[in-house]
């Protein structure tokens, strides 16, 4: 676990009470929860590259992210559902009255459960967004969004010997969007792996290079290089861009799917299928009234 200052631990113990509460938070609990929920307080977020991404951030996100068509839209490697938090946000500016279907894939109950409560008419399913039985279970999509972890992070590469091509984590959930989504997807990328030197030179890293490789016609472009201020992930200051996959040039059909995936034998790959719950749901009401510091007892319940 990280170290929190007295103001963090404060701010993040006032989300923990909101969490707790037995009713449907108001507009503004919610966004004060994504602004002071901190993972620090309960991870070791250096070791599993947990680093929420900042609530300004998520919300430039949605700006260039935008989509304007009736379709579903996956979050993978949600946290506690941020990007989709405003994702909805924006929807609500659309004349067209076309809901889209916001799916949030994450690996760590603790997150989920508070992602289910800040955003309860969301689906919510936990799993390792590199489970292959998993990602088949879950269907196609139309678009894919995620803020990945970055790197290359060890107790997520048992999962991952399916793939096509051996990339670091971001890269790699890049590969999930493109056999999952018809339209490809937007991700929040460190800026070494989608460079621009010049105003007409791309130099793209060796990793993006073996993505093209292995699935051509994929583009990768950079959207928005975020102001330094928007940038300060809590515990970390990466230098990130919005990224754009576009999948509209690609010269197999969209998405891809799995029917590549196989062993010697021919026969579907095996993986370790990681547990997806079924929509959680928040603590039932109590039949009296409770006090603050029982209540924050139910969310770790």
């Amino acid at each position: 676990m990280g170290r929190l200052t007295k103001l963090q631990e404060k701010k993040h113990d006032e989300a923990l009470a909101l969490l707790s509460l037995i009713r449907r938070l108001e507009d503004e609990e919610v966004e004060f929860v994504y602004r002071h929920y901190n993972p620090m307080a309960t991870h070791r977020i250096a070791k599993g590259a947990i680093y929420f991404t900042p609530f300004d951030l998520a919300a430039l996100f949605a700006v260039f992210a935008r989509i304007e068509w009736k379709t579903r839209i996956v979050d993978l490697a949600a946290g506690t559902g941020l990007l989709t938090y405003h994702m909805l946000r924006a929807e609500q500016f659309d004349s067209r009255d076309e809901r889209k279907h916001h799916v949030c894939v994450e690996i760590e109950d603790e997150f989920v459960q508070v992602g289910k409560k800040l955003l309860p008419h969301v689906e919510w399913i936990r799993g390792n967004i590199f489970d292959r039985d998993l990602l088949e279970s879950l269907g196609t999509f139309g678009v894919g969004i995620a803020n990945p972890p970055f790197g290359h992070i060890p107790s997520l590469q048992p999962a991952r010997s399916w793939m096509k091509s051996a990339l670091p984590a971001h890269l790699a959930t890049l590969e999930v969007m493109v056999r999952l989504c018809q339209q490809g997807g937007f991700a929040i990328l460190p800026r070494v792996d989608t460079d621009y030197p010049s105003d007409t030179h791309r130099n793209l890293s060796m990793s993006v290079q073996r993505l093209r490789a292995a699935f051509p016609g994929v583009h990768l472009s950079v959207l928005q290089i975020p102001e330094p201020g928007e940038q300060k992930f809590v515990g970390a200051d990466p230098n990130v861009v919005i990224t754009e996959l576009n999948t509209d040039e690609c010269e197999f059909e969209q998405p891809y799917g799995f029917a590549d995936v196989k062993t010697a034998n021919g026969l579907a790959h095996p993986t370790q299928r990681v547990s997806v719950a079924a929509p959680l749901s928040v603590p039932a009401p109590p039949t009296a009234p409770v006090s603050v510091s029982q209540q924050l007892t139910l969310l770790a319940d």
